[in-house]
């Protein structure tokens, strides 16, 4: 199945959810292509959930490092990590529905596999025939 878009956006982490944002508005046809779960790294499996391991493991280790010091526990603290993952999973794990849902709402077309570039116009997706993008090679700046 061959399809036309003015814009494909490859990724759906930060950069690609900004640019599907501005697209929306401009009347331009559009779609999404993800080869991994629709949200990108950061709140999925990088930046957010290790914030939350980190600061557990640092607020555990400066606790053990105060005893004795005038702060701390008289125990020291241990880490349930099966816990944490349980809380770390509670905003990851629907976080890609979610922006999965904010895509088909705001009418882009959604691919799931990996994407690569047959030509300067147009994008294969798997084992899909191509996506073209633009308008005859012609490049155009969103809401121009």
């Amino acid at each position: 199945m061959e399809k036309e878009y003015d814009i494909i956006i490859i990724g759906t982490g930060t950069a690609g959810r900004t640019l599907a944002g501005r697209a929306e508005s401009s009347g331009m046809k559009f779609a999404i292509i993800d080869s991994r779960e629709y949200g990108g790294t950061c709140p999925i499996r990088g930046c957010d959930p290790k914030k939350v391991l980190a600061g557990a493991s640092e607020a555990t280790d400066l606790n053990n490092r105060l005893k004795g010091k005038g702060a701390g526990t008289e125990e020291p603290l241990k880490i349930d990590w099966p816990s944490l993952i349980r809380f770390k999973r509670t905003f990851t794990e629907a976080y890609s529905r979610e922006a999965e849902k904010m895509f088909a709402d705001m009418g882009i077309d959604m691919y799931h596999g990996r994407a690569r570039f047959k030509n300067e116009n147009t994008v294969i997706v798997g084992n899909s025939p191509g996506f073209q993008c633009g308008h005859g090679g012609k490049r155009r700046r969103a809401g121009s």
